[in-house]
């Protein structure tokens, strides 16, 4: 008869390369009992737990909880390889989830690179954004014509005039964000001139056309459509991450904008704004 080897608690953990706490910890959730134990209470092992412990082991690299481990080891003649495709799809789902993350911090590294000092709320805004892309091409395409949405999110441009373009957006409102912060008015010369650079960005970059995109939210079809949500999921698509304070600082820089650029348009030669 072959004699069984008894480990105590010190020798199975260094045996094995497991911690005394998580053997401990293994035994409270009852998946892994001493052999026995001796006179002083200690846990002691035997070759049999070493075994059921490599089950545990091989289980746990395929990633599964220790719920599931438990209940396949409670019921050692279930169908393992049914189990097993299962857990390769959902190992396959959070794999997709791995490598959206990873190219969701990619790009917002790359659009915030060239700028040491991002507002975190932008690089949050970045993120969401791109996280929920589709979702709010969708939404829009369902309330503005096909030709803005596709503008807005730059269809017909390459990854790299992409990525060029969300940069001096995201740059640029970061700086506006700055001057608000120092106490600047939105009528400042410093504060429009980068306004303007948004609203170039958006002819030239976009090939948006603003007394266009004015027109349509002046229908009130399309302002209608815009505002009318009854359902609060579609609200937390678009992430508003200013104070009041900023959205009024906002709304106030970009109406005088709007203003000088519909006067500009509409008599060319038109005096500037006044500069602060």
């Amino acid at each position: 008869m072959d004699k069984t080897t008894i480990y105590s608690i010190g020798a199975f953990a260094k045996l094995t390369s497991v911690t005394e706490r998580t053997l401990r910890y293994y035994d409270r959730k009852g998946l892994l009992r001493p052999s026995s134990y001796n006179a002083q209470g200690h846990r002691m092992y035997s070759d049999r737990d070493l075994f059921r412990l490599q089950e545990i082991l091989s289980l746990k690299y395929l990633d599964y909880s220790l719920e599931e481990i438990a209940q396949y080891l409670d019921r050692p003649n279930m169908d393992f390889l049914s189990s097993l495709t299962e857990q390769y799809e959902l190992l396959q789902q959070k794999k997709r989830h791995i490598e959206a993350v990873l190219s969701t911090i990619e790009r917002t590294k790359a659009i915030a690179q060239d700028t040491s000092s991002l507002d975190s709320q932008l690089i949050i805004m970045i993120i969401h954004s791109i996280q929920h892309e589709e979702d709010m091409k969708s939404w829009l395409s369902e309330r503005l014509p096909d030709k803005f949405v596709s503008s807005i999110f730059m269809k017909d441009k390459t990854a790299e005039e992409r990525l060029e373009l969300d940069r001096y957006f995201v740059t640029t409102l970061n700086d506006i964000s700055a001057m608000h912060k120092q106490g600047y008015p939105p009528h400042h010369s410093e504060v429009l001139e980068k306004g303007r650079g948004i609203l170039q960005m958006m002819e030239e970059g976009l090939g948006i056309n603003i007394m266009e995109v004015q027109g349509l939210l002046l229908k009130n079809e399309a302002r209608q459509a815009l505002e009318a949500d009854s359902d609060p999921l579609d609200l937390m698509l678009f992430l508003n991450i200013w104070t009041p304070e900023e959205e009024l600082f906002l709304a106030n820089m970009f109406e005088l904008l709007l203003s000088d650029y519909l006067r500009s348009n509409c008599n060319e030669g038109g005096d500037d704004l006044e500069q602060a």
